[in-house]
């Protein structure tokens, strides 16, 4: 019986310290790519609000994103939030809201959210995107647009 518990006790500890293992590389590469994921938000996020432009955020999407929009639909936000909020005046940044690190079989992925603060012609609004970094290479899998002046009155 005490082999047994003796024998349980160590494949608890091996799992136990495979975990932390796992967490700490899963910290530690998130820590080392935060500058490099708001680096490529601020980049593309003005890029794109400037002229609403689908091209820039198309380029720049993610498979998910691919998958679960169509063209038209993002052509007729666009053209609305182009109405409604006008020209971009100004960019106050990308602040992280959360992060996620995630093993695939296909590798890592590391996952940021960020909140994006903005200055239009006819108002402030807020953009929540979503930046992945997969294969390489970093992606926007979510593009969000919050503003009071895109309700209609």
């Amino acid at each position: 019986m005490k082999k047994a518990l003796l024998a349980l006790a160590t494949v608890i500890l091996v799992f136990v310290a495979i975990a932390g293992l796992v967490s700490g590389a899963g910290y530690y590469s998130a820590s080392s790519r935060e500058g490099e994921a708001r680096a490529y938000v601020d980049k593309i996020v003005p890029a794109v609000v400037s002229r609403w432009n689908t091209g820039d955020l198309l380029a720049n999407a993610s498979r998910e994103m691919l998958r679960d929009i169509t063209l038209d639909r993002i052509d007729t936000l666009f053209a609305s939030f182009k109405q409604r909020l006008g020209h971009l005046r100004a960019y106050g940044g990308a602040q992280r809201e959360k992060y996620f690190f995630s093993l695939t079989t296909r590798g890592r992925v590391l996952t940021y959210v960020y909140l994006v603060t903005a200055q239009f012609e006819r108002g402030p609004a807020q953009i929540r995107v979503r930046a992945v970094w997969r294969d390489g290479q970093w992606k926007l899998s979510d593009f969000y647009v919050f503003s009071d002046s895109l309700v209609q009155r």
